[in-house]
């Protein structure tokens, strides 16, 4: 496996980034050619095309990395030079794709109770953004040190704006998504809950398709399997040295930072105990096979989006079932940190993030669920609107 799909032509990225930068000028212009007000949904849609053309030129425009994005934007030279071929990584496709596959299974639900399909595409737009920064936000505040500044304290700005096979964490999409969708309710003055609800039957594609392209990136890896474990299992959690040399993070963690083996199976591997881990001479062509946590979440994903789905129609209540997803999820992704072993997740009191996030946020749906189930009134059949 490999994490490159296919590489784009700068030329490519550059048309691309043009046509998102005056996408949202040229649509104000022809409403106003047509007499038709500008409505804010229409204003969030076209924010969200200029947010593309913003990564697109972050991605291919040298003069970005070299002047800065503002004076870049501002010169005509950065449109005449030759800009960068950029990678197209799988996660990043997935990661998309699961966005998409999400809203599309939302839409559906939207149109029961009446939501214009232009509200809530903007609401699309609103909560994928929220969620795609909220994601990235979380990864850089917990490895900020670790990839992002070097040794002599400088900040590496290509890393930071520029996330490659991975460097998204999904608890920092659910709470930013939940904070968009939040201000998206109050700006639109409807109720919030209903909009949760919708999302939290999308959500968990996202989730799963996000997950395949972590398998692929062979990120977010589990511990080492038993020698007795099944071939089938040993071979997908099996993560090689890539052909250009450098290796799928888990090859690079069993060559660098060590895999946790019992002695005899590291001396067998021909590896070195270092400060209670296996060091691989990194000569290796693969990792050690370990437990494909990637997987498990995928299935996990599948798994939640067919509950979210039964249980939206048969829903008591608004917020019934984006309560279920945040109690579910909490306590599986918590469970599933058990058997994680990718040492650049942050750990305090012998937890992991995730499983800080994860717990508090399950007992806290416990909680609101229990008072909306006593308190709120029947699920509305339409979109409602609050004062």
């Amino acid at each position: 496996m490999h994490p490159v799909l296919v590489v784009v032509p700068g030329v490519v990225i550059k048309a691309l980034a043009l046509v998102a930068l005056f996408s949202g000028p040229i649509a104000w212009l022809v409403g106003r050619l047509r007499e038709r007000p500008l409505r804010g949904e229409d204003a969030l849609v076209y924010g969200w095309f200029a947010i593309v053309s913003v990564a697109l030129f972050v991605l291919g425009a040298p003069a970005v990395t070299r002047d800065g994005l503002g004076s870049a934007i501002r010169h005509t030279s950065t449109f005449v030079e030759a800009w960068r071929v950029v990678p197209i990584y799988s996660y990043g496709v997935l990661l998309a794709t699961g966005i998409l596959m999400g809203c599309f299974a939302g839409y559906s639900l939207a149109k029961r109770i009446a939501v214009p399909p232009q509200k809530y595409w903007a609401f699309c737009a609103v909560a994928a953004a929220s969620a795609l920064a909220g994601a990235r936000g979380l990864y850089l505040f917990v490895q900020w040190k670790a990839e992002f500044v070097s040794a002599t304290g400088q900040v590496l700005w290509e890393r930071v704006l520029y996330p490659r096979a991975n460097g998204f964490v999904v608890y920092g999409g659910f709470i930013a998504g939940v904070v968009g969708v939040t201000l998206f309710a109050k700006k639109t003055r409807t109720l919030v809950w209903q909009w949760t609800d919708i999302a939290t039957v999308g959500m968990p594609l996202g989730l799963a398709f996000g997950r395949l392209g972590c398998f692929l990136a062979g990120c977010d890896f589990g511990m080492a399997l038993s020698p007795s474990a099944p071939s089938w299992l040993q071979h997908a959690g099996t993560f090689p040295k890539w052909p250009s040399g450098e290796g799928s993070p888990a090859w690079w963690q069993h060559t660098h930072a060590g895999v946790r083996l019992a002695r005899e199976a590291c001396e067998h591997a021909h590896g070195i105990i270092r400060d209670g881990r296996c060091v691989l001479p990194s000569s290796i062509s693969e990792s050690v096979a370990v437990h494909p946590t990637q997987l498990y979440e995928l299935a996990l994903g599948l798994v939640l989006f067919a509950w979210q789905r039964w249980l939206w129609p048969r829903r008591r209540f608004d917020g019934q079932v984006s309560l279920s997803f945040m109690v579910l999820y909490g306590l599986a992704r918590s469970g599933l940190e058990l058997v994680r072993d990718d040492i650049e997740r942050g750990t305090s009191g012998g937890l992991t993030t995730s499983q800080w996030i994860g717990l508090t946020s399950a007992a806290a749906g416990v909680l609101w669920y229990a008072w909306r189930a006593r308190t709120a009134g029947a699920a509305a059949k339409e979109l409602s609107t609050v004062s």
